[in-house]
């Protein structure tokens, strides 16, 4: 499946928007998130995405903040769940 990579940036970085910008993100479509990171990265499905419903949910967001921007790409085609399982799973012994 073919994934959109999303960048946000947004004004104050607090835990809070954090929280509250994925749960909307997620109203939308998003599906992964890279929390601990800012920018934040969030990814969507392709033949998800609209576009409208992004900036509805923006412009609707629950508190008021100072600003969210946001750019995207195409993320890179590969088996995320080996890459995931590579690089960060510790199985129990």
């Amino acid at each position: 499946m073919k994934y959109y990579e999303f960048i946000f940036k947004y004004a104050p970085q607090t835990d809070i928007v954090d929280d509250l910008l994925m749960a909307t993100l997620g109203e939308v479509g998003f599906d992964s998130f890279l929390p601990e990171e800012y920018p934040l990265k969030a990814y969507i499905p392709i033949n998800l995405f609209d576009e409208s419903a992004l900036k509805d949910a923006l412009e609707n967001f629950p508190i008021e903040i100072e600003s969210i921007d946001y750019s995207f790409t195409e993320a890179e085609d590969k088996d995320w769940n080996e890459e995931w399982e590579k690089n960060f799973f510790q199985p129990i012994i």
